[in-house]
């Protein structure tokens, strides 16, 4: 039951993410911004919201939920939103749990410790 309903909510936010997105890039080609801008906007907003929260609900993520996750990444890569040597989501969710774990060893007052 948690991972069908972890799986609807992550549709919702990668939907609301993808179509907030999609507005900043109109409004930045309008305006003659480069490749790069787009990029930069990307990886703030997109990027930053997949890995916001990722060592919450990573475990919950099916084979299929990372492999829609990874097409989706690829799509942005074929679109020019991010670049080719970007990490895909097994490397942001391993590189998330890295950060949360090297915060707990080093803050001697964590509850953890």
């Amino acid at each position: 039951m948690l991972n069908v309903l972890c799986t609807c909510c992550k549709h919702e936010i990668n939907k609301k993410v993808v179509r907030g997105f999609q507005t900043d890039a109109d409004v930045l080609r309008a305006h003659g911004s480069s490749q790069q801008s787009l990029k930069n906007v990307f990886r703030a907003t997109v990027e930053s919201k997949l890995q916001y929260a990722a060592p919450a609900w990573s475990g919950y993520c099916t084979a299929g939920d990372r492999d829609r996750l990874n097409a989706f990444l690829r799509r942005c890569v074929k679109l020019g939103y991010r670049d080719k040597s970007a990490p895909f989501m097994e490397d942001i969710f391993s590189d998330c749990d890295d950060q949360l774990f090297a915060s707990i060893n080093t803050n001697g007052l964590h509850i953890l410790q």
